[in-house]
């Protein structure tokens, strides 16, 4: 496990009204150790609602303040959606939320997009506390991913992922150290990536490409555990799976399903 950093700002949980119902704008939901549901509002926190079929109670978890490189550009209701920087799940008895910041340009030569990724880690009870910080410069790729971007530039000794816009961060459900990715070289690329980014050894693991010409620049992938039943559906794409796979990703959303087959890309 990555070493704990600094404690992020407390995240408190409270009693909810039903005035919150019109200010909460869920965009995202998952379940909660088998007995509850969890709504997620990237600007307000994490709506909870424990022990649903006996008796339920309704509890707001705060996230963490915006880090600082984005409070400038976020910092009230009438800002972007926050989808694009942050994501949350729920894993082994703990929340878990990633911020992305958006950093100055380097100061060099060549064109550069970097990035940092923070972790958080808290439980219900308990205050959000650091898990890990990754910089986009600091990553490097993997055998398998030494080809990635494909790009006209011959220098290799510049941070790969400094030469894609990033966006998008979504945590895996099966690993605390891995974290999915959106790229692409330019917004108006009719094709783009999914990156898996190791956050402990600070590797680009996996890349997988897709056409992105019918979609906007949005989350628009998910991973699940139910990829395995996919394999004889008509019109599925399967790449180097295997019985038994217990880390199945793919590309699940309406837009693909009526353009494009699903693939699956891990």
């Amino acid at each position: 496990m990555s070493a704990s950093c600094p404690a992020a700002p407390a995240s408190t949980a409270w009693s909810c009204g039903a005035d919150l119902c019109y200010k909460f704008d869920p965009t995202k939901v998952f379940s909660v150790s088998g007995d509850s549901l969890a709504w997620v509002d990237f600007q307000i926190g994490i709506l909870l609602c424990k022990n649903v079929d006996e008796d339920p109670e309704m509890l707001l978890i705060q996230l963490p303040t915006l880090l600082a490189a984005n409070k400038e550009r976020y910092r009230d209701c009438y800002s972007p959606d926050l989808d694009p920087i942050r994501d949350v799940t729920f894993r082994d008895g703990r929340f878990r939320f990633i911020e992305m910041e958006f950093l100055e340009f380097a100061d060099t030569d060549t064109f550069q997009l970097r990035w940092r990724a923070t972790v958080f880690e808290s439980t219900v009870s308990s205050n959000w506390e650091r898990f890990c910080t990754v910089n986009s410069d600091e990553i490097l790729p993997s055998d398998s991913c030494y080809w990635f971007p494909e790009t006209d530039d011959e220098k290799g000794n510049e941070p790969i992922l400094n030469k894609v816009i990033s966006r998008s961060p979504m945590l895996d459900l099966y690993h605390d150290d891995v974290v999915y990715i959106i790229a692409r070289q330019k917004p108006r690329d009719p094709n783009g990536w999914v990156l898996a980014v190791n956050t402990k050894s600070k590797k680009l693991e996996q890349v997988r490409s897709y056409s992105a010409d019918r979609l906007y620049f949005h989350r628009f992938y998910l991973q699940c555990a139910f990829s395995k039943y996919l394999s004889k559906a008509p019109g599925v794409l399967m790449e180097n799976t295997s019985k038994g796979d217990q880390r199945p990703f793919i590309f699940c959303v309406t837009s693909i399903l009526v353009f494009q087959p699903v693939q699956e890309i891990w």
